[in-house]
């Protein structure tokens, strides 16, 4: 939802750290100092005109005029809704958006989620390896634990459960001898 006093907020720090008046914004968008004055209070909102002149003038994007602080690229479920999911799994991978991965997690399919642990896997993606973990399945667990043996033998045994500990160990319980009595 706009909201028009944060379109107002965000005209009037913009006008501000570009040293400008209300006056001076007006003159270059061709409307009166009133019109200004009555969009930075939320009486009124500038015509799709006025907004992209206004985001060609500060350098910022739509979202940022409309939403201010708060960008889309901060909303991945929002991100999801309006763009192809591999899309904006893409962005996720190159790191064009400002998520943290295990916040985002439980909004991927079991798909998504495996190409994201890949990327893990790989370093493409950055990640804690601590704050991950507890948002991942038994199986995306053990791949990462796998990837990553070494870094958590030597850094990150305290984290790990006692079947995963005994796995890193070497000692695999599925793997038990069976007595067959005839």
């Amino acid at each position: 939802m706009i909201d028009l006093k944060v379109i107002g907020q965000v005209i009037t720090i913009h006008r501000e750290r570009n040293l400008m008046t209300q006056l001076d914004l007006a003159d270059r968008l061709y409307v009166t100092r009133q019109a200004v004055s009555k969009w930075e209070t939320g009486k009124s909102i500038p015509s799709i005109e006025m907004m992209v002149e206004l985001t060609k003038i500060f350098n910022i994007t739509i979202d940022d005029l409309l939403y201010g602080q708060k960008s889309v690229k901060d909303d991945f479920s929002y991100l999801l809704n309006c763009y192809p999911r591999e899309y904006v799994i893409n962005q996720l991978i190159q790191g064009n958006l400002e998520v943290k991965i295990e916040k985002v997690l439980y909004l991927l399919s079991p798909e998504e989620r495996m190409v994201v642990i890949t990327h893990i896997i790989k370093n493409t993606i950055k990640v804690d390896l601590v704050s991950i973990l507890p948002y991942l399945t038994l199986d995306e667990r053990m791949r990462i634990i796998s990837a990553f043996k070494d870094q958590f033998k030597r850094n990150l045994y305290f984290v790990l459960s006692f079947n995963e500990k005994k796995f890193l160990e070497g000692k695999n319980e599925s793997k038990k001898n069976v007595t067959i009595f005839r």
